[in-house]
């Protein structure tokens, strides 16, 4: 669990849900609330799974990609 929080807390904090609000409600302003939650709730699952899938092959997939540790720092 510990490695898990290490790996997504960044990203909550990267993702700026705040900032991204009013765009959001700009953006599906003509949407009926019942459309917009469905789209939430796709957005969500989505943005898990590829949460997820990066999470199991991440690492498989950067040395394909000849990407090291350090290529972040």
């Amino acid at each position: 669990m510990g490695e898990f929080l290490l790996a997504f807390l960044p990203l909550f904090v990267a993702i700026d849900v705040i900032g991204v609000l009013p765009v959001f409600v700009g953006i599906t302003s003509g949407l009926a609330d019942e459309q917009r939650q469905k789209l939430v709730a796709q957005a969500t699952v989505t943005a898990f799974a590829v949460s997820v899938l990066f999470l199991a092959a991440g690492q498989a997939l950067f040395s394909v990609l000849g990407i090291t540790e350090n290529d972040f720092r």
